[in-house]
Parts: structure tokens; sequence; C-alpha cells
């Protein structure tokens, strides 16, 4: 099955779209929309498709169909009209299988682009950029502690041509340090160029 464009207006798949992977995003989320019945069977086909196409374990993949068609048959997505909620529902059924907390779905009520296989390009890097530069490009803190012990926080890897600077400022505060520790606790990924 093919992703329409009614789809993609809709949902897609975080882990294609790496700028968006950063979790202090969740706190500047698009404000939601209602979805019809029409919009929600396509989209819980699709991201099942896409998950079957992409996803880095195909088996995994077969698993989390076969548990969301199990869910879909008992009418656990029936009373669904939110897109936010749709969205959460499928991340949260889809991770119950894969336990990969990098796998979730996000909605765009002005719709998802697709993002090439290079990765995103510098117009939707640009389009991101406000955001970015509020989240601090996804360094979090710098802290210098007892015993001259640096402490970096990076909630998520955005792209180097967007936050190079900036990891290149958090690393130019941590120079003079005797240790450093970066905490990756709360990171929730992203481009891999960045790491």
């Amino acid at each position: 099955m093919k992703l329409t464009t009614y789809t993609k207006r809709l949902f897609r798949f975080a882990a294609v779209s790496l700028l968006l992977t950063v979790p202090a995003l969740a706190q500047m989320e698009p404000p939601d929309f209602q979805i019809t019945p029409a919009e929600r069977t396509v989209v819980i086909e699709g991201s099942i498709a896409k998950l079957n196409e992409i996803y880095v374990f195909p088996d995994t993949a077969a698993k989390m169909e076969k548990a969301v068609r199990a869910r879909l048959a008992k009418g656990e997505y029936a009373g669904i009209t939110s897109a936010k909620e749709l969205a959460r529902k499928l991340t949260d059924d889809f991770r119950e299988v894969s336990k990969d907390k990098h796998l979730h779905m996000m909605y765009f009520a002005d719709g998802a682009k697709e993002m090439p296989a290079g990765g995103p390009t510098l117009e939707q890097m640009e389009s991101r950029r406000e955001y970015m530069e509020k989240v601090n490009f996804g360094f979090e803190k710098f802290e210098r502690m007892q015993g001259n012990i640096g402490l970096v926080e990076i909630r998520g890897f955005v792209p180097p041509q967007m936050g190079g600077e900036a990891a290149s400022a958090m690393m130019t505060l941590a120079a003079t340090t005797d240790a450093l520790i970066i905490d990756l606790r709360r990171n929730g990924g992203g481009e891999p160029a960045m790491i």
C-alpha cells in the first residue's frame, strides 16, 4: 500500500524526519485536529506498510503489524477522531511490541513533508530553524561541577548544518574541564552525522 497525499497530510514516522526527534518538540507539538474514519484507516494501513518497508528489523515490523491488526479487529481505534490521539495510540501500540523508544508517530495539520534519501534539504532545515533555536539545537545545558568535571546534557541530535555552531560553543565551554560527562539519558536520537 502506498501512502497517499491524503495520508501524508496527517502523519509520518518521526524516524524518517530526523529533524523532529528532539524530545522537547513534544512541548511545541502542532494543534490537534479532527480526522475522519477514512483518514484513520488510511493512516493505520499506511503506517503498517511504511513499517514493513523501512523498519530496521523486518521480523519486528511484522510483529507490530500483527499486534495493530489484532487491536484494529477488536475496534480499539474505532472511536478515535483526534489526530493527536491516533498518533499517541499508534506510538504506544508499536512501542509495546518493538520496545523502540525512537519509533513514534507525529501529525501535521498542514502536511508532512517527505524527507529525501540523503536527509533533510536545506529548505526543510531552515523551515525548522526558529524552533531549533528555541530548544538550543538539542543542547539542554552545560554545567561545571565540583572537581572541574563538565556535564553536557544533549536532548537530541539535529543536522550538523543547523546545530554545528551550538555544538562547537558547548565544547568550547567544556574544553578546560578535567573530565566530561555527556548525559544522553533523555536524548531522543536524531541525525547520526551530528553524533
